[in-house]
């Protein structure tokens, strides 16, 4: 796309429980004089984990397109299943602590090395283990 694109700083549910759904919610403006098309990348990762997981693991996307000037709100939701990594038994749970969340026009890693736009956010997951079913 031709188009440039700011996006504000993430809305998170801020205490997520294991065991529920977690809602993210950003707002993109497209700060271009064109109309452009944007894909809304949200990617999650785990830094307090000793199990083995991807850095930076894409959960969802959305595609969008801006007029010049204009603003929309996009919402994400995320279920355990996507918040979860699959321990030493192969069985897909969700574990408490931190959990980094990254929406932006691509991934976290491509962002540092373009100067690209990715907003992040790091959120508290409390409770019980839980495992996905």
């Amino acid at each position: 796309s031709y188009s440039n694109f700011k996006y504000s700083p993430l809305q998170v549910q801020q205490s997520g429980k294991t065991n529920e759904n977690l809602s993210v919610e950003v707002e993109i403006t497209n700060d271009s004089k064109i109309a452009g098309d944007e894909v809304v990348q949200l990617y999650v990762s785990h830094p307090d984990t000793k199990l083995l997981s991807a850095l930076y693991a894409l959960k969802s996307f959305k595609r969008i397109n801006l007029q010049a000037g204009e603003t929309k709100k996009i919402s994400f939701t995320l279920t355990p299943k996507e918040l979860g990594i699959v321990d030493e038994n192969g069985a897909l749970t969700v574990y408490p602590g931190q959990v980094k969340i990254y929406v932006g026009g691509t991934s976290p890693a491509a962002s540092i090395a373009a100067s690209l736009p990715v907003v992040e956010q790091t959120v508290g997951i409390q409770g019980e283990q839980f495992v996905v079913l």
